[in-house]
């Protein structure tokens, strides 16, 4: 499992903790002591999505904000990263669709989830692959073969 932020308003970087994403999964969404039986009977897909609720708020502000979860699937007889039906969240503060856009673009993208595969790679898959995060200012600075969206990226003002 892979989460990507992507922003179209480069205003600022908030610094996470080295834990961050496990104590989302674990702790976020359950409230007071007495839903925590509520949290622990939550599914996979819907602590996450809580959890992109919760990284929102943190990241919140007047930004435009894209999280996506990118999951290993098969197909065929390959093992693809996808964020095709995988929970997202979206947060627009301004009339500008092109984070919206863009998802709908990602959604149509697979990468490689499997090392030697002949399907490509691109910052998904060198991640989940490598079991390494990246992050850039602005992934308009990747050449397009680090970065397979770049021009969409370029189209929509992603950052």
């Amino acid at each position: 499992m892979l989460m990507q932020m992507e922003e179209s308003n480069n205003s600022g970087v908030v610094d996470f903790p080295e834990n961050f994403m496990d104590q989302l999964l674990r702790e976020e969404c359950r409230g007071e002591e007495e839903e925590v039986s509520l949290w622990s009977s939550l599914g996979l897909k819907e602590r996450v999505t809580c959890a992109m609720g919760h990284l929102q708020e943190v990241m919140g502000g007047e930004k435009e904000l894209l999280i996506q979860l990118w999951v290993p699937v098969e197909r065929g007889m390959r093992r693809v990263l996808s964020t095709e039906e995988q929970p997202y969240s979206l947060n627009l503060f301004s009339q500008s669709q092109s984070l919206a856009l863009y998802r709908d673009i990602s959604a149509g993208y697979s990468f490689a989830a499997e090392v030697g595969s002949d399907q490509l790679v691109g910052l998904p898959g060198r991640v989940f692959l490598n079991r390494m995060p990246e992050w850039t200012p602005d992934v308009r600075f990747f050449r397009s073969e680090e970065y397979l969206r770049i021009g969409y990226a370029h189209r929509c003002q992603v950052r």
